[in-house]
């Protein structure tokens, strides 16, 4: 584990500044709740952002190898589906197909909808394709490979990876398609052409030896896009969303930066529910002296479970809750970002609410405009509460036992708490516990960046059920149908702010007298500016 009360070097060389805000969306949550039409397109989807500092819409072509646009070279969603199977899908996926067939028929494609009037008001889009959903598996059974994968998979089971659904980019025939399909994007008069590489790996057999298969794929994207631009006058974007374990997937992300293949590129990580703050020092500074900027990814759910909806749900009414991502997280990951020296922040969500029924304020445009419209400015995030949740992957669960009674976790916060104390602010530092009650004997003890003990005992560690550990696959998927499942075996505990820093906090935690293992399956540590 890194050594705590250490702050990133790029932290303290780079000043905070305001980055532009591109907002994403998937191309298809907004039919999927709404039956659109041109002026209720324009209206839900894109007329809110006119009074936000949002600069870039990222619009999707759809949901992976079905398309939510007038394509010629793939097929829209829907399309090839027989009423037999349509009726296998959600009631809003039959929404998504006619909505957008109709308004293909009445000559208005909503990819063009969304190109003129970002245009009008002043907005650039970029269109966005998801380079590898495909659904498994591939059985005619499974509802979301029957609706959602298109049929250049489904009758060319020889273009895929062995032993999975998704396509193999070694192949000529996927480069070909994948590129025929971002060709007529950009055809349609976008800014620039987004290739999410986060959605879904693997893209190649043997990535390993062939990573270079990728790089002249990205480099023929780049040349139509320089090819179309200069015949229509324009400059078109390339951007690349890479997620973290880039190495493992064959995606040569350096050698596509200074080749200068690559106008942006988003890091980001493929499982949410594992990273809240995603790393992006090692991609700022592999960028700088180039003409690559880095934006830096916030998705707004904590992806602890699945929460789409299926098609039993139209009959049940069930909805499932994920972990409430609330605007203190928000805050929290984008001034992590803006520590880092990010260009610009990528902000992932759909076009306005994602079900009638969910009150999750995340799927609610106009009620988080001023949340987005915050990201990219620093002296506003500064003055914001924030609630930093702790990375899951490499140090939780703690495990506490009579052999092993004490463990640490490493959080890192974005405020720079000792220069705010010396402006005489009164700040209140909460750390968070996911862990069972302590029994009459236990005793909890806590200690942060070295500083004094606290020590805890069942007087304040009590009142709560046993935390729902979601790293385990042992609980029935019931648990997830309640909106506050996520709290239980939640303790919050008031630490002095003094002993937080800018840059790694460590935390340890050791157990004296434990009776049977207790496991802190979450940590959080909030920070109220009262």
């Amino acid at each position: 584990m890194n050594s705590a009360n250490s702050i990133p070097e790029s932290w303290i060389k780079h000043s905070l500044q305001d980055v532009p805000v591109v907002l994403r969306d998937d191309g298809f949550s907004h039919f999927f709740v709404e039956y659109l039409t041109k002026e209720r397109l324009e209206q839900r989807c894109i007329d809110y952002l006119a009074d936000t500092n949002v600069k870039i819409k990222e619009w999707g072509l759809g949901p992976g190898s079905v398309f939510t646009f007038d394509t010629k070279t793939g097929e829209t969603f829907g399309s090839r589906l027989s009423q037999k199977q349509l009726d296998m899908l959600r009631e809003g996926d039959r929404q998504v197909h006619r909505s957008v067939k109709e308004m293909i028929q009445k000559g208005h494609d909503p990819l063009e909808v969304a190109v003129n009037r970002c245009h009008e008001l002043g907005l650039l889009i970029w269109a966005r394709l998801e380079m590898n959903h495909e659904y498994p598996p591939a059985d005619e059974n499974n509802w979301l490979w029957v609706g959602l994968v298109g049929e250049f998979n489904k009758k060319h089971p020889e273009y895929r990876i062995p032993k999975s659904v998704n396509l193999d980019f070694s192949i000529k025939a996927v480069r070909d398609f994948k590129l025929a399909i971002l060709k007529e994007a950009a055809l349609k008069g976008v800014d620039g052409i987004s290739m999410d590489f986060a959605v879904y790996p693997p893209f190649l057999k043997n990535p390993m030896d062939d990573y270079h298969i990728m790089t002249d794929f990205v480099a023929q994207v780049r040349e139509m896009t320089n090819e179309i631009g200069k015949k229509e006058n324009r400059k078109i974007d390339l951007i690349v969303r890479v997620p973290e374990s880039y190495k493992a997937i064959g995606l040569d992300w350096r050698a596509w930066i200074h080749m200068g293949l690559i106008d942006v590129i988003v890091p980001t990580v493929v499982r949410l529910k594992d990273r809240f703050d995603v790393p992006v020092e090692e991609f700022v500074q592999a960028a700088k002296g180039t003409d690559c900027k880095v934006y830096g990814c916030i998705r707004p759910y904590m992806g602890y479970i699945n929460s789409d909806p299926r098609p039993e749900d139209d009959k049940t009414g069930v909805i499932r809750y994920d972990r409430d991502m609330t605007d203190e997280m928000f805050y929290a990951k984008a001034f992590l970002l803006l520590r880092a020296g990010v260009d610009g922040i990528q902000v992932a969500t759909g076009s306005g609410d994602c079900g009638v029924k969910t009150d999750n304020w995340k799927k609610k445009t106009d009620a988080w405009k001023p949340v987005y419209n915050d990201a990219g400015s620093p002296d506003v995030l500064k003055y914001k509460d924030k609630d930093y949740v702790f990375n899951r992957t490499g140090q939780l669960p703690l495990v506490l036992s009579t052999n092993q009674n004490t463990g640490e976790a490493l959080v890192r916060i974005a405020d720079d708490i000792p220069a705010l104390l010396k402006t005489n602010r009164k700040i209140r530092m909460v750390l968070v516990l996911f862990c069972r009650d302590l029994s009459n004997d236990e005793k909890l003890t806590i200690q942060v960046n070295g500083n004094k003990p606290m020590c805890l005992t069942s007087e304040k560690i009590q009142g709560q059920d046993v935390p729902v550990e979601t790293t385990k696959n042992i609980l029935s998927e019931q648990i997830y149908f309640n909106k506050d499942w996520w709290k239980k075996g939640m303790h919050e505990i008031d630490v002095p702010a003094q002993w937080w820093t800018l840059g790694d906090n460590q935390v340890q935690v050791s157990i004296d007298n434990g009776l049977s293992e207790l496991r802190i399956t979450d940590m959080d540590v909030k920070l109220f500016l009262e």
